[in-house]
């Protein structure tokens, strides 16, 4: 932590700070300080483990980093690790002073006024450079970041004299038990992971310490933190957003709250005993709120991960390619990606802590509160710039189709992903398009025996796993937000099968 220049100027920093920083409603030392917390495993878990500063006086900021780290993380659902160097840069802009290194008020501030970016937009450096500046990229990933629900919570703000009191431990110890780390201060920052009480350790106790000076794990006892330790913070990840867009993909999500809903269709609704697995229609509860991703994963997105990862499809690995119909699934970046097995999404979800959506979880971010066989409705004539279907122009194209909407949506195969009107809850694609892959195993009767709460099919059946939506070869019937599919694992892949991801 950068030394002190004066008493003036760092009054003057708190109260910058403060006026910018947005205090959460509760006190954080709520409820009961727990004897023992060990977030070391959550940490290793998401690859948040301690990084060295290196011979840079940056201890204050890697601290501020850890405790943004994982309230971010918990944001995302999974580890993300967030830069250093520009959280530097950002507090030297915000207060003006090219130095390497801050105080925790200085280093918030930069955060308040721009943000900060993933460390491999801006990887630490070595050495400290004034003239260092972030991309134009890092700034826009920055600014999402910093629009996520985060809220700085201050334990003990910065006083000329260090000194905690027993309230302070009890504090650290209860924000502990809650999740999450705490940055310290003192003469070298560090941030505060896990606690044990120890009547044999000075003051009854040692709380375990992220330590960027020794890139490793220390310990310090209780009665040594009282000493030592000036100003404690925490950073709460204090709400979800409604819509936050993925740094690491680019993909945007919905916020989807818990909620009740009628899965499956009426009997009179649609004729013939194709349509039998959508029945018997049965109340469900979604209990957990979760991310939908807005719209089906692109061509862009798509490439990208195999790029990072050299990922290779089954359809590229088997040299059998899949189906197609024409030019269908030539379409450029902004196409939903075609030709990917429900393996392959699922190496897609892997990669970035993601997963697929559940039937249930599905049709009800389909449905939006709606109950009648579309989302936009009952009559399809009313489906008109709500989706890409098999219409009019793929009857011109390949006479003559049996089951067609009786409009022209200018698209003979794939559109780039949200050129139509999205539904009440925000999503696009949603029916047409492509059928999307869910995490369940395909179950024709599972509706009569299926869970009210959360149902999931999980038991093999020897038919795959299961399709939702409909697509760009599917005509009134099968765009309906009942209607099921189903591909089998060596035959998965289409030019109109693709998926959307969830968290």
């Amino acid at each position: 932590m950068r030394a002190a220049s004066g008493f003036l100027r760092t009054l003057a920093a708190l109260v910058l700070g403060a006026a910018v920083l947005r205090e959460g409603d509760l006190p954080a030392g709520k409820g009961e300080a727990p004897a023992s917390v060990d977030l070391r495993p959550q940490l290793e878990g998401w690859g948040l483990v301690p990084r060295s500063q290196g011979a840079r006086g940056t201890c204050s900021v890697f601290a501020t980093v850890g405790a943004l780290e994982l309230a971010v993380s918990r944001h995302y659902g999974r580890g993300t690790a967030l830069s250093v160097e520009y959280l530097n840069w950002a507090s030297n802009a915000a207060m003006r002073d090219p130095t390497d290194g801050g105080f925790f008020h200085d280093l918030l501030r930069g955060f308040e006024e721009h943000g900060i970016c993933l460390e491999a937009d801006m990887p630490y450096q070595a050495e400290f450079d004034a003239g260092l500046k972030p991309s134009g990229e890092a700034v826009t990933r920055a600014k999402e970041i910093r629009g996520l629900d985060l809220r700085v919570h201050w334990i003990n703000p910065w006083k000329p004299e260090a000194g905690l009191t027993d309230e302070h431990l009890r504090e650290i110890k209860a924000v502990l038990a809650k999740g999450y780390p705490v940055a310290a201060g003192s003469g070298h920052s560090r941030l505060i992971v896990g606690c044990v009480d120890d009547a044999e350790q000075p003051g009854g106790g040692a709380f375990v310490m992220k330590d960027s000076a020794a890139a490793a794990y220390i310990t310090m006892s209780y009665g040594d933190a009282q000493a030592l330790i000036g100003d404690v913070f925490w950073v709460e990840a204090a709400g979800f957003a409604k819509k936050a867009r993925d740094p690491a993909t680019g993909i945007t999500f919905i916020l989807v709250d818990p909620g009740k809903f009628e899965m499956g269709s009426p009997q009179w609704e649609v004729e013939g005993y194709l349509f039998d697995d959508e029945r018997p229609r049965h109340e469900v509860e979604i209990t957990k709120l979760f991310y939908l991703s807005e719209t089906e994963v692109t061509v862009g997105q798509w490439r990208e991960f195999a790029k990072r990862t050299g990922y290779r499809t089954e359809a590229e690995e088997s040299g059998e390619g899949g189906y197609t119909d024409d030019a269908a699934g030539l379409g450029d970046d902004s196409h939903p990606v075609t030709q990917v097995s429900w393996k392959d999404a699922q190496a897609f979800c892997a990669a970035y802590g993601y997963r697929l959506p559940s039937e249930a979880e599905w049709e009800y971010a389909c449905r939006a509160g709606t109950s009648t066989a579309y989302w936009w409705g009952d009559d399809e004539l009313d489906g008109k710039g709500a989706g890409n279907f098999q219409d009019q122009l793929k009857r011109a194209r390949h006479p003559p189709p049996f089951d067609v909407f009786p409009h022209g949506d200018g698209r003979a195969f794939t559109a780039p992903v949200g050129t139509y009107a999205a539904n009440p809850w925000g999503f696009l694609d949603m029916l047409g398009n492509v059928e999307e892959w869910c995490a369940d195993v395909y179950d024709k009767d599972f509706y009569a025996r299926s869970p009210r709460k959360d149902p999931l099919s999980a038991e093999d059946t020897g038919f795959g796993h299961a399709l939702r939506g409909g697509s760009w070869r599917s005509g009134p019937s099968s765009c309906r937000s009942a209607v099921r599919s189903f591909s089998f694992p060596f035959d998965g892949r289409s030019d109109s099968i693709g998926f959307r991801v969830a968290r």
